[in-house]
């Protein structure tokens, strides 16, 4: 008697999908950790429950849409009251596995693609935070004469109008990649390179772990490419003054200064030398610095998350009239499109300023013009204009 083949289910191939094909590019460094246990998270609490059991090659559209009626609906009415965001990530991670199920031969079609009866989810994209530069002076100056942690946050707040770097980069910069010109050259520019940030290393038990196991450094930024970033002499002068804080501080540290430690499971997590640290060069890790922007901002009475302070340099440079090639690179943007459309209002500030350029342009083509030849059409010196 012949054994039937067991058939591929949903969730046997999301499962094989997620340890054949991703999890390697995390290990590999081609995906960021996060994103891979984000990825892990739709296939677990969405994906699974709701498909899992069906037939890999007799998923239909009608199943996936039902999907994600499912999770819109809200939980008061028996469904999972997600966002649309979270639809539109879950149908991004579906595309992916089954579209990887169809390059291996183990589907003929994705049910999920554009035209196959499946309508994704979008959410509209909003424009930035951003704070107008009235006020990020006023939070420049609230900061340089706070005490605590609002004196710790002037120097990575001011980094992140100046650069837009992001928070995980920011927070692992080391100053080995910080070049400083001489003092004897206060006019001279200074240069920053972003070639990597932190990242969240794994999921499972994330709130339960301690730092040093909950975080990597990803050798590469978000975007996946190095970026070098000029620095003004006004922001090379307070690097100046931070970088003798710090070796003043490593000198008090003394042998309890450190610039790696070891993980529970025996592996060095090596940090170097940051820009920002504490007193014995520790890091500052991403959850507690957010957490204590959130107390400070909020003692304050302000609103601002610190990611706006990234789109607030953007804003500025865009309304300032800025090539926004040059600020989406600065910003680490993989995608012009992207960075065009979130940055709609800084761009409609310098687009008023073009429009003004073009009308002074309108204003002198209604003066009339004398004739080519005539006497006024003449320069002083006598030659034609």
């Amino acid at each position: 008697m012949k054994s039937r083949r067991v058939r591929a289910t949903v969730g046997s191939w999301l499962d094989e999908w997620l340890r054949v094909y991703v999890v390697p590019r995390a290990r590999d460094g081609e995906l960021a950790q996060s994103t891979v246990c984000s990825y892990q998270g739709i296939v677990r609490r969405y994906l699974k429950p709701s498909l899992g059991a069906i037939e890999l090659r007799r998923l239909t559209s009608e199943h996936v849409t039902a999907l994600y009626i499912e999770m819109g609906t809200p939980k008061a009415e028996g469904g999972y009251g997600v966002s649309v965001r979270t639809r539109e990530f879950t149908h991004a991670v579906l595309r992916a596995a089954l579209g990887k199920a169809v390059e291996l031969g183990r589907l003929s079609v994705n049910v999920v693609e554009k035209g196959r009866g499946v309508d994704r989810p979008r959410t509209r994209r909003h424009v930035v935070a951003a704070l107008d530069e009235h006020d990020a002076l006023g939070l420049l100056a609230m900061l340089a004469a706070a005490e605590g942690y609002g004196e710790r946050f002037y120097l990575p707040a001011l980094l992140g109008l100046t650069t837009g770097m992001r928070r995980g980069e920011l927070l692992a910069l080391r100053w080995d990649e910080v070049t400083l010109p001489p003092a004897s050259e206060p006019e001279a520019f200074g240069m920053i390179t972003v070639s990597r940030a932190w990242d969240a290393a794994a999921a499972d038990g994330y709130g339960a772990r301690a730092p040093i196991d909950r975080y990597r450094i990803r050798p590469w930024p978000k975007s996946g490419v190095t970026r070098y970033i000029d620095i003004a002499p006004e922001v090379v002068a307070v690097l100046r003054d931070a970088r003798a804080e710090h070796d003043e501080r490593r000198r008090t540290a003394g042998a309890s200064w450190t610039t790696h430690a070891k993980r529970s499971d025996g592996s060095t997590l090596a940090w170097g030398e940051l820009v920002i640290s504490n007193a014995c060069g520790i890091p500052w890790w991403p959850d507690s610095f957010t957490s204590a922007w959130c107390v400070w901002r909020d003692s304050r009475g302000l609103t601002c998350r610190f990611h706006d302070l990234r789109a607030t340099s953007g804003s500025l440079a865009l309304a300032a009239g800025v090539d926004p090639e040059v600020v989406r690179q600065r910003l680490g943007h993989h995608s012009a499109a992207f960075f065009l459309e979130r940055y709609a209002k800084a761009m409609h500030k310098a687009q008023k300023r073009d429009a003004g350029i073009m009308g002074k342009f309108a204003s002198r083509a209604a003066v009339p013009c004398p004739e080519v030849g005539s006497e006024d059409a003449r320069n002083d010196d006598g030659t034609g204009p």
